[in-house]
C-alpha cells in the first residue's frame, strides 16, 4: 500500500501513477460530483416548473361543459 501511494506502483504490474495522473483524477471525481449535483438540481427546478404550470392551467368545469 506504501508503494502504491507514495511511488504510484500498482502491486503486481509495472505500471506508475504520476502526481500529474493523481491530480487529474482527483478533478475528475470533483468535477463528476459537481455536475451531478447541478444535474439534480435542474431537474428538481424543472419538475417543479412543470407542475406549477399544469396547475395554473386547471380550470373548474360544470358538467354539461363536458358533454358537448
Amino acid at each position: 500500500m506504501y508503494s502504491f501511494i507514495v511511488l504510484g506502483l500498482v502491486p503486481g504490474t509495472s505500471f506508475q501513477i504520476t502526481f500529474e495522473m493523481w491530480l487529474q483524477c482527483a478533478e475528475l471525481l470533483t468535477l463528476t460530483f459537481l455536475l451531478s449535483v447541478l444535474a439534480v438540481r435542474y431537474t428538481n427546478t424543472g419538475r417543479a416548473g412543470v407542475v406549477a404550470d399544469i396547475e395554473c392551467l386547471r380550470v373548474p368545469v360544470h358538467a354539461r361543459q363536458l358533454h358537448h
